[in-house]
């Protein structure tokens, strides 16, 4: 079963959809070889899902500690993996945003930090990192790209100002909910990026 067939017995709303699609997600990576690490304290659990043969890494957030927004999941690189979680007691939580979505954080002791930046090596002030794909539950580097403040609120749904570059809001390229798809892209290899945003536009409509 390929991942539009497993995402197409998802008969789900509300609270339950992301737990749902998360479940559907680790389904799809298991039979295509991906082994998984679980890490809990404190009342929270990631599970990260990596193959040495990949480049991304998928991980699921559990907590038992709240009542609301306590399931969710990002992507990282394999690489980053490999050096910050992978042979540490490392785990990765979740802040709320501005907008109620919830952002990837890593705490460094003193702080968290966002994950997205670890990604892009951003540190300090003046460098933003940009969720090409309108998901901020992705934060591997083909899904963040380094952008300045204005660059990075024009890539925005509601966004009104166009210049004519990459960073110009674009309805294809926004996989806020169809994260999925672009997963069939990077770590299962059953799409093309193409494919993808064509089959968006079908869910979108």
């Amino acid at each position: 079963m390929n991942i539009v067939e497993h995402f197409s017995l998802i008969n789900c709303e509300g609270g339950n959809l992301l737990q749902e699609q998360i479940h559907e997600m680790e389904c799809c990576l298991t039979e295509h070889g991906y082994h998984h690490i679980e890490r809990s304290s404190r009342g929270t659990t990631n599970v990260f899902y990596y193959n040495d043969d990949e480049s991304i890494v998928f991980v699921t957030y559990y907590s038992k500690n709240k009542q609301e927004n306590n399931v969710a999941f990002t992507t990282l690189d394999k690489k980053l993996f490999d050096a910050e979680f992978r042979y540490t007691n490392k785990k990765i939580g979740f802040a709320t945003r501005s907008d109620k979505s919830l952002k990837a954080v890593v705490s460094n002791g003193t702080s968290n930090v966002l994950l997205c930046h670890m990604t892009l090596g951003i540190v300090g002030r003046g460098i933003c990192a940009d969720h090409k794909y309108n998901s901020v539950w992705l934060n591997d580097s083909f899904c963040v790209r380094p952008a300045t403040a204005e660059q990075n609120l024009r890539n925005r749904w509601n966004s009104k100002k166009f210049v004519g570059d990459e960073f110009d809001y674009n309805p294809a390229m926004d996989f806020r909910d169809t994260w999925w798809l672009l997963l069939g892209v990077t770590m299962l290899h059953e799409l093309t990026l193409e494919e993808a945003m064509a089959l968006n536009k079908e869910v979108r409509q």
